[in-house]
């Protein structure tokens, strides 16, 4: 069916469980470790695509530093807070 979307409450639901939390149970509950692991790269791979086209010139070197720059807590907090 065009235009239909999974949608899978348990896997939404982990994505608000921090392992510290699970851990905190008797059974551990399904926590988003992994789904951040995913999430960093998937960030890490649309800004390093993004650097490589807007800075053809640039090395790889500076390209790198610009990515951790720009993929660091701060600076993703900051636009966070302005959208």
């Amino acid at each position: 069916m065009p235009g239909f979307i999974c949608f899978d409450k348990n896997l939404l639901l982990t994505t608000f469980i921090h392992k510290s939390y699970s851990a905190d149970f008797k059974h551990p509950l399904p926590h988003n470790e992994r789904l951040e692991f995913l999430g960093d790269a998937i960030l890490g791979s649309v800004v390093a695509r993004q650097l490589f086209v807007d800075y053809p010139d640039q090395a790889e070197s500076h390209l790198t530093l610009y990515k951790i720059a720009l993929v660091r807590e701060e600076h993703l907090a900051l636009i966070a807070r302005q959208i």
